[in-house]
């Protein structure tokens, strides 16, 4: 009767111990899980939030203090790269504007090339023409140096609408390649 009151005490104390281990162990899940198992979940929630692009969304410092520190940190990055990002965008805008205003300072500086051409070869062609009949009218009374001063007129007229020319195709040669 003793040895089977002796079991039964610990069959009971067994069932207790096992009882009381279940409960801790279900006590400690449970503290886990509400001490840093939702925090570290929230913690990456914001951060697939982010990754998928949402970078103005803030990254919550909650929990245990390792996890907090490693959100502080995390949020850090978040900010810095945030800044970087609108840097970048800004840098692309401007970059962007830039071209336009080149763009349209290329336009005006074509006008201005076709139009300045036109207005220098003028010049030159009446320079090279009344050269070539001061020669013809007055060849016959010219002497050789007098023959090469106009030759040398005549060719310097050619030579610089020449010049001005290639300075028009030049300037046209961007324009052409795009």
């Amino acid at each position: 009767a003793d040895l089977l009151h002796v079991r039964t005490l610990r069959n009971w104390t067994f069932s207790l111990i096992a009882v009381v281990i279940l409960a801790l162990a279900g006590l400690v899940s449970y503290a886990l899980r509400r001490g840093v198992t939702r925090h570290l979940e929230r913690l990456s929630t914001d951060v697939r939030t982010i990754a998928s692009g949402t970078f103005t969304h803030p990254v919550t410092a909650t929990g245990p203090a390792d996890l907090r520190s490693l959100a502080t940190d995390v949020e850090h990055m978040r900010t810095r790269l945030a800044h970087e990002l609108d840097l970048s965008r800004q840098a692309h805008q401007q970059i962007a504007d830039q071209a336009a205003e080149l763009r349209r300072s290329n336009s005006e500086l074509e006008q201005f090339a076709y139009v300045a051409s036109h207005d220098l070869q003028e010049p030159l062609r009446k320079i090279a023409s009344f050269c070539q009949l001061l020669e013809r009218r007055y060849g016959p009374q010219l002497d050789d140096r007098a023959r090469q001063y106009i030759a040398f007129a005549v060719d310097g007229a050619h030579r610089m609408q020449t010049l001005i020319n290639d300075l028009l195709a030049f300037s046209r040669v961007g324009r052409l390649l795009t």
